[in-house]
C-alpha cells in the first residue's frame, strides 16, 4: 500500500481564503492533546486557512489549519473553493 506524502509548497506557507461548497461536520483537533471537537460548517461559509494538500490513495485532500490553531484534517478538495477576496460574490 502507497504511504500518503504530505507536500509542503508555497500554496501551504500562506493563508488562503475558502468557501465551503455543501454542509458537512469536521472533526477538529486542538493544539493541545485532548479530546477532539466537531464544527458543522454550512454550505457557503468562509474561512481562512493554512492549508497543506496531499494525494491519499487517489483523492486530492489537505489539511485545513485554522487560524484559532486548531486542524482539520483530510478534507477533499471537492467540498471547498478558493475564494478571492478582492471580489465581492453575489448571493
Amino acid at each position: 500500500m502507497k504511504r500518503e506524502t504530505r507536500r509542503h509548497n508555497a500554496m501551504s506557507e500562506k493563508s488562503l481564503k475558502i468557501e465551503f461548497r455543501r454542509n458537512l461536520c469536521v472533526v477538529l483537533e486542538g493544539r493541545k492533546r485532548g479530546p477532539l471537537r466537531f464544527l458543522k460548517v454550512g454550505r457557503g461559509s468562509r474561512y481562512r486557512v493554512r492549508l497543506v494538500p496531499y494525494h491519499k490513495g487517489q483523492q486530492e485532500v489537505a489539511d485545513l489549519y485554522f487560524r484559532n490553531g486548531s486542524v482539520a484534517r483530510e478534507i477533499a478538495f471537492n467540498y471547498f473553493r478558493f475564494v478571492d477576496d478582492h471580489r465581492k460574490t453575489v448571493a
